[in-house]
């Protein structure tokens, strides 16, 4: 503020007296800060108010459009104490009866999805209820997927853009893999925490934040024997935390073997006692190595049942111009799946032919196989050739897939070229990030993934056991090399 002179003008007069204002620009940014955190609020709660109108839409489409999928065996794995009397190739009933007691299963449940279910059981038998329906499985596990999202979007410390490339992508994994949800497939449980994972990769700077990730990591490696796929990438992920780094030796271990060893080593063990190791060792040698060396590659079949459909129809022809079929022990065998032709041997077989199929089967026999490059060669081939041009809508498991006209047309269409559209999102993703971590993760999975899963059970339902890596996309999109998304 500017005064006037004192006194009269001229020789001897004052200079006019300058008062500088004061400001208390404290005040100022706490005004500021204080608006700004109420912005922030506000769009986060708009957000929020918008993703769960879009979830509750998807969840109402998914369930009107979609329809339940076939028990083709694998139901069993999750429900057999609680539902036994389902009928095998059928989709769930409307309500399957209950069977047990009120308590949970005595032993540990067999995996995550073992796990949920368990815990929907245990709500049903509190209501008194006796009937299991299967919108209740499907909404318990859109439930769960949903929370997550929401739990993505409150989440503090994420910036804006990362919470809606993270939303975005849940949102497009529900809308293509929801039928899922009318299952009790193994798979379910993966899709369901993957919102749960992508969470907490943007909040791994944070210990909150990176124990999470170590939760759903561990119960997504629960899930399947196979997601062991994916323990380096989550590994890698949980350990580029700096809380987690900071962490001593000792205690960074124990977090190791308790979220990232223990749950695949169960399932490691379960499939050696329960002797599934003994069907995937069997499809590995003659369902995997068979069908490369007969060619599935130029197959006129899409998915596994159109492959099993057309081998069984020209057995002896593609086996006879199989040039490996002779390294096989047990030639005739070249082709087939453990359901049903080596079941039945080790069922019904005598001695000899038991053990000629154990002979065959050993690491020690596939090894020597696939040592000879020109077996090596075709199996390799064979595999990103079936992985390129494979179906993945799993019309074989799904009533559904023949009657999605319309307006889920292209959803179908989006759904049958899910592995080639995968393989894009994973190379966009590390040419986009520009970070070492995005790539080595892309690379990883559009590389690794198809060889370990014909390197583990042959192409017996090679579809349905590539899925469980495509629903990872959201993850693979969102990790980066640093401690949070951005």
């Amino acid at each position: 503020m500017l005064c006037g002179e004192c006194g009269a003008g001229g020789k001897g007069a004052r200079s006019p007296d300058i008062i500088q204002p004061s400001v208390d620009f404290t005040f100022v940014l706490q005004r500021l800060a204080r608006a700004s955190g109420v912005r922030e609020r506000t769009h986060r709660l708009i957000f929020t108010i918008v993703v769960v109108a879009v979830g509750i839409l998807s969840t109402v489409g998914a369930w009107a459009f979609y329809g339940p999928m076939i028990n083709n065996g694998d139901f069993l794995r999750v429900s057999t104490d609680h539902l036994p009397f389902m009928q095998p190739w059928k989709p769930l009933a409307a309500c399957e009866p209950m069977v047990g007691g009120n308590a949970l299963r005595s032993a540990l449940p067999e995996s995550t999805m073992s796990l949920f279910f368990d815990i929907l059981v245990f709500a049903y038998r509190l209501g008194g209820q006796s009937c299991m329906s299967q919108s209740t499985i499907f909404l318990f596990l859109s439930a769960i997927y949903w929370s997550g999202v929401v739990a993505l979007i409150v989440a503090a410390h994420v910036a804006f853009n990362s919470r809606v490339r993270g939303v975005v992508c849940c949102v497009v994994a529900y809308a293509t893999l929801a039928y899922y949800f009318k299952s009790l497939y193994e798979e379910a449980a993966v899709l369901a925490l993957m919102p749960w994972l992508v969470t907490g990769v943007a909040l791994r700077a944070t210990l909150p934040g990176a124990m999470l990730l170590a939760s759903a990591s561990a119960l997504v490696l629960y899930a399947k024997s196979e997601l062991i796929l994916v323990l380096p990438v989550l590994v890698a992920a949980f350990a580029g935390s700096c809380v987690v780094q900071r962490q001593s030796r000792f205690r960074f271990a124990m977090l190791l073997v308790a979220f990232f060893v223990v749950p695949p080593a169960f399932q490691a063990g379960k499939a050696t006692f329960t002797h599934l190791s003994q069907q995937n060792a069997y499809n590995r040698v003659f369902n995997g190595l068979g069908w490369a060396g007969e060619g599935v590659a130029f197959w006129p079949a899409g998915n596994y049942s159109e492959r099993a459909h057309y081998f069984v129809h020209n057995k002896a022809s593609l086996q006879a111009g199989d040039p490996a079929a002779s390294d096989i022990q047990g030639a005739d065998l070249a082709g087939t799946s453990f359901w049903p032709t080596g079941n039945d041997i080790l069922t019904n077989g005598n001695a000899a032919q038991i053990a000629a199929v154990y002979a065959a089967t050993s690491a020690g026999s596939y090894l020597r196989l696939v040592a000879h490059p020109a077996t090596l060669g075709r199996l390799i081939d064979a595999t990103y050739v079936v992985a390129e041009t494979s179906d993945y809508s799993l019309a074989y498991i799904r009533p559904d897939a023949g009657s999605l006209d319309g307006p889920l047309a292209p959803m179908l269409g989006i759904q049958r070229h899910l592995w080639l559209i995968f393989s894009l999102i994973c190379i966009a993703s590390a040419a986009l990030n520009r970070d070492a971590a995005s790539t080595l993760c892309a690379v990883y999975f559009v590389v690794g993934c198809p060889l370990f899963v014909v390197l583990s059970d042959g192409f017996y339902e090679f579809e349905k056991h590539m899925l469980p890596f495509v629903m990872f996309f959201p993850f693979i999109l969102c990790v980066r090399g640093e401690g949070a998304i951005d």
